[in-house]
């Protein structure tokens, strides 16, 4: 669905979703009503509201740190392993470069040497980009709700900053409307104390992992 604007007879502007199937031809390609925006996305905000301290999502957020902490061990193991090619790749071109100069320069052996000192260079920079990673702190569920609790009760204390600091969450929505009844699915991103918490890099980093769907929701809209 997408959003849209259309006025009354007064000039008065109204906003609402459609589906995106009928954007350019709205007669014959939908076959559903728009929904009103605001009930739309005071529903999808509620949602996400109500699902904050559930245990799916106090579960699935600690599985992704679980998942997490596993990567960057793996990362280690990698930056061996890097580390034992380079010394292999450091001895060949040892050998090489006395080769080379005993030869007087041979076409074939600088060829050879310059493919190794490529790869060299290529292992360098993947082990740096490894070294990087920040190392993820211990994860609980225990932890995870101390988190989430901390966000509900910003959004309890201060209710005029609720709805953007909900909206801030959201990656992308998705919405079908059958009669009066509307389904959906709402995908977020971890909240930033979460992340903080964890010691993990931000959203914008690697957006398709910090990312979690939420379970369907209905809401009934007028006819």
């Amino acid at each position: 669905m997408y959003g849209d604007t259309n006025k009354n007879g007064y000039g008065k502007l109204y906003y609402y979703y459609t589906c995106g199937s009928g954007r350019n031809n709205f007669k014959l390609n939908c076959q559903n009503r728009r929904i009103p925006s605001a009930l739309l996305e005071t529903k999808v905000l509620e949602t996400l509201r109500g699902y904050l301290l559930s245990g799916p999502l106090i579960s699935e957020i600690t599985r992704l740190g679980r998942d997490y902490q596993e990567l960057h061990s793996n990362a280690r193991g990698q930056i061996f392993a890097h580390e034992m090619e380079m010394t292999s790749l450091e001895a060949k071109m040892e050998k090489l470069l006395a080769a080379v100069e005993s030869s007087g320069h041979s076409p074939k052996l600088l060829e050879r040497l310059r493919n190794l000192e490529v790869r060299h260079k290529e292992l360098e920079l993947l082990t740096q980009d490894l070294r990087q990673r920040p190392a993820p702190a211990p994860l609980s569920e225990a932890k995870v709700k101390t988190a989430l609790r901390a966000l509900e009760e910003l959004l309890r204390q201060e209710p005029a900053r609720a709805r953007t600091v909900l909206r801030g969450l959201l990656k992308r929505v998705s919405v079908l409307r059958s009669g009066r009844q509307v389904t959906g699915k709402i995908e977020i991103y971890l909240p930033e104390n979460v992340l903080s918490m964890m010691n993990l890099p931000s959203r914008r980093a690697i957006p398709t992992i910090w990312m979690i769907a939420l379970a369907a929701w209905a809401a009934f809209v007028p006819p």
